[in-house]
């Protein structure tokens, strides 16, 4: 993993991308995890809870670039320092903000990518 990759987190609600908790996470990754512009934009619609049921947007992207490599994804371990990996669970339960739930999501496929890259040597 390059040390100098950009998180995640720098992509979220900031200009010139202001992108969703989803799309920061694909962003994030898109060098290590090949990702077009257009999935990007796709993804849009995978915020604040609209992900398949309720799923969390940063997880979901997560999940979709682990998968897109062959890992499991990362619903249990999120859920074990969250609280959940339900979007409405997680703000309104648990009280554990988006910029947080990125920057989780983000640590999380980072260690599973860098992991199966030892792996591999």
């Amino acid at each position: 993993m390059d040390p100098n990759r950009k998180k995640s987190i720098s992509y979220f609600r900031t200009p010139p991308y202001n992108y969703t908790c989803a799309q920061a996470i694909l962003k994030g990754f898109q060098k290590e995890c090949p990702v077009s512009d257009e999935l990007i934009d796709r993804f849009f619609e995978y915020r604040g809870g609209k992900a398949p049921e309720g799923v969390c947007g940063a997880i979901y992207a997560a999940n979709y670039l682990l998968q897109a490599n062959g890992l499991q994804p990362i619903n249990k371990d999120f859920a074990a320092i969250a609280g959940s990996d339900k979007c409405f669970e997680i703000k309104t339960i648990h009280r554990f903000p988006c910029p947080d739930c990125i920057n989780l999501a983000d640590r999380l496929v980072e260690e599973k990518l860098e992991k199966t890259n030892k792996e591999t040597l």
